[in-house]
């Protein structure tokens, strides 16, 4: 007699491969809150700092810069807290 493997069948094959895909996408989508919040809390580089420093002081400087009324409104509230 001749024995049948399940797992030669085409339909099987197709079937476990979904599911193994499915999973890991599952997994991995998963995992991105986790990714992210690590990623918040890692200080920033010394060159991105410097940069933001350098902006800070020039919109300091020259706070005419903020011409949108929101953001007027924004510095406002810092200022005054």
């Amino acid at each position: 007699m001749l024995k049948v493997n399940p797992f030669n069948r085409l339909f099987i094959k197709l079937l476990l491969g979904f599911w193994l895909c499915s999973s890991l996408i599952i997994a991995l989508v998963a995992m991105l809150p986790l990714l992210q919040l690590n990623q918040d809390r890692s200080p920033l580089p010394p060159s991105q700092e410097r940069i933001l420093q350098k902006m800070a002081e020039h919109i300091q400087q020259h706070p005419d810069l903020l011409t949108d009324k929101t953001l007027q409104r924004q510095n406002r509230g810092l200022t005054q807290a």
